[in-house]
């Protein structure tokens, strides 16, 4: 029987278009209640999977709108008791479950001090939906493996449809389902990539920018579903003492698409081949081939906002190989409950 990972990871062509579609008459209503209450930033709160989401989000947001977004420190709130002033902002909760102690608390004071909240949910009649002044829904339909996947770009793409619409930026946003239904084309030659990483312990994975997000959740998902110890960093956070643990052969990943970040992590990948750490490059620049050890290259250009997209699949991908070449079941890694809920 396929696995559960694997049928939701192809799924996600089709629920990021229901996304991008039905999305659409509530965030007509949210533009609406903007230009009745405007906000000088937004605050968004969430956990795991949700909040890679929500670091996309803050570099779209602030991309498109010149407007701080910034992350809730939600213990303040839970743990140490303080209610925040948020009447100036658009409070922005992301839960696949919408159950989340933690983030409900958030939302519930955000409420209390009239901030216009806005919730991003798998599920309808959820706590959350319930809670928040306006509900956009993945539309994803029911996931069952405990890696989130299709709950993970379907909410990436329910706030990337708000943030430009919200900008009056709304080209590019529909080709975000081909763009991951070519993705998935990879399938195979991401499984041929996975070799130099079965037996190790430690991996990092990399990039700038709008792909620090992706670089993030990657390494959650060879976390959870393969038991390495996996960390996502910005190229720029890495040179900052981090790099320091890397020697010859060490596993990298490094996501490099054209557009602004791709200086920086062109000289990241410089300083990696002079270590001599294996490092697969994926990317859709193909003068980049000769700087890593291994180089998946996915041709086509697409405009850097979009190309979390693709490293998001990709490192779904690579993580359900991986786990399959260990012998793990990526749909249930141990310790782990598809609701996780914290304070």
């Amino acid at each position: 029987m396929e696995s559960l990972m694997l049928t939701e990871i192809r799924e996600q062509p089709e629920a990021v278009r229901k996304s991008f579609v039905q999305n659409r008459p509530v965030i007509d209503e949210i533009l609406s209640g903007l230009r009745e209450k405007p906000v000088t930033y937004i605050y968004l709160v969430a956990r795991g999977t949700s909040d890679h989401v929500g670091i996309y989000a803050k570099y779209l947001g602030e991309f498109l709108l010149g407007k701080p977004v910034c992350l809730s420190a939600s213990s303040i709130i839970n743990i140490y008791g303080r209610s925040l002033d948020l009447s100036a902002a658009l409070t922005l909760a992301i839960s696949q479950s919408g159950e989340g102690p933690d983030l409900l608390g958030v939302v519930k004071d955000a409420n209390r001090s009239n901030s216009l909240t806005v919730g991003i949910t798998n599920f309808e009649k959820s706590t959350l939906a319930r809670e928040v002044n306006f509900a956009l829904l993945c539309h994803a339909g029911e996931e069952k493996s405990v890696a989130a996947t299709k709950t993970c770009t379907t909410s990436m793409m329910a706030g990337a449809t708000l943030l430009s619409r919200w900008a009056g930026v709304t080209a590019h946003w529909e080709m975000v389902p081909e763009v991951i239904a070519k993705t998935l084309t990879f399938f195979e030659a991401i499984g041929e990539k996975i070799t130099p990483f079965i037996h190790e312990e430690s991996c990092v994975v990399l990039a700038r920018g709008f792909n620090y997000a992706a670089a993030m959740e990657t390494a959650l998902k060879i976390q959870e579903t393969c038991y390495i110890n996996a960390r996502g960093f910005s190229t720029a956070d890495f040179k900052h003492g981090p790099i320091a643990m890397l020697h010859h052969g060490f596993p990298v990943i490094v996501y490099a698409f054209n557009g602004p970040a791709l200086t920086d992590v062109r000289d990241t990948l410089a300083y990696l081949k002079q270590i001599g750490t294996h490092t697969l490059l994926i990317t859709n620049n193909p003068e980049l081939a000769g700087e890593a050890s291994d180089t998946l290259y996915i041709p086509g250009e697409v405009p850097e906002e979009i190309t979390p997209f693709i490293s998001v699949v990709c490192g779904q991908i690579f993580a359900y190989h991986l786990a399959r070449a260990k012998g793990l079941n990526p749909d249930a890694p141990r310790g782990l409950k598809k609701v996780t809920k914290t304070l």
